[in-house]
């Protein structure tokens, strides 16, 4: 993918995901701190610098940065926020703790990717 399309792909990701929690461009500019023009340039595509924006518009939003830049949709953005509140903070347990979750997380998703 050349870096004009995945800029298009992660600002269309990024008002997708701003429609479907019902969150305005005025509302996510106040909570990421960010202007609301650099918002709409990021949801056009237009903004090259949207790698240092796009971290605090998903902290902003409450989901991961991967939803917003991955392009294989492999869970919808309410389970994206589920899984972010629920396992967002898993970096305080153990190592070997941490590895089981990932690999159970990596299991689920690779039996809804066979269905």
């Amino acid at each position: 993918m050349q870096r004009t399309q995945e800029f298009d792909y992660i600002g269309k990701n990024i008002l997708r995901v701003r429609n479907e929690l019902g969150v305005s461009q005025k509302e996510l500019a106040r909570r990421a701190g960010v202007g609301a023009a650099s918002i709409s340039k990021v949801e056009k595509g237009r903004s090259t610098s949207a790698i240092s924006i796009i971290v605090k518009l998903a902290i902003a939003l409450g989901v991961p940065v991967s939803l917003l830049v991955d392009n294989e949709e492999q869970y919808s953005t309410k389970q994206a926020v589920f899984f972010y509140k629920k396992f967002g903070g898993i970096n305080h347990l153990p190592g070997k703790d941490q590895l089981l979750i990932k690999e159970y997380i990596d299991r689920l998703r690779r039996s809804r990717a066979m269905r």
